[in-house]
């Protein structure tokens, strides 16, 4: 894939709109969990949304478990999935993380635009960012806005689902809208993005 740098003045062609996949928002070590070992990431966002979404459906095991950990328990959400199935058989409930349906927004983000990157290198990696990588969004977010227009796409919402749990009494979520964190239950319906490393 090629990358083009933004300028106020930049223009495209139908061709590179139809193209393009994602806006590069952040580059730095910041997002970095302690495996990454001060990595610097790359990320971008895709340009479509989707609204609205439960991040866990009433069936799942995850609106069975009590959340204990404060916020900010991770900041690189690339293995998200992975980390809510510890969550769940760390409490005794039954590991369901690979139903589909029973985890609707991480699944969008995780399979995000499928059908049109299959067979490409962007095909895999997508996933649902944290609070902390929406944070870098939300830093960025002028430029983020100007190539969704540039490139004819426009928000579906501002209250954006984080991939990271924060503490309630009962498995909750955060949530953004454009840059704050509140708890909601998982079942709400939300927006979800998709990011990846580039």
């Amino acid at each position: 894939g090629t990358a083009i740098a933004y300028a106020t003045d930049l223009t495209l062609t139908q061709e590179q709109k139809d193209a393009a996949i994602a806006v590069i928002f952040y580059i730095g070590t910041e997002c970095d969990d302690e495996e990454d070992e001060g990595r610097v990431r790359m990320l971008g966002i895709g340009l479509e949304d989707e609204s609205p979404l439960a991040f866990a459906t009433e069936a799942s095991s995850l609106n069975a478990c009590r959340i204990y950990p404060a916020s900010d328990t991770y900041y690189n959400g690339t293995n998200c999935i992975d980390k809510i199935k510890a969550l769940i058989l760390e409490q005794g409930e039954e590991d369901d993380t690979s139903t589909e349906e029973n985890y609707p927004a991480l699944y969008w983000a995780k399979n995000y635009k499928s059908s049109l990157l299959a067979n490409t290198e962007f095909a895999d990696g997508w996933y649902m960012p944290t609070y902390r990588e929406h944070e870098k969004i939300a830093s960025s977010n002028q430029i983020v806005e100007a190539v969704y227009s540039l490139c004819g796409k426009t928000r579906t919402t501002d209250r954006l689902w984080c991939c990271d749990q924060i503490g309630w009494e009962y498995a909750t979520n955060a949530l953004v809208f454009p840059i704050a964190r509140i708890a909601v239950t998982n079942s709400t319906n939300y927006g979800v993005c998709a990011i990846r490393e580039f």
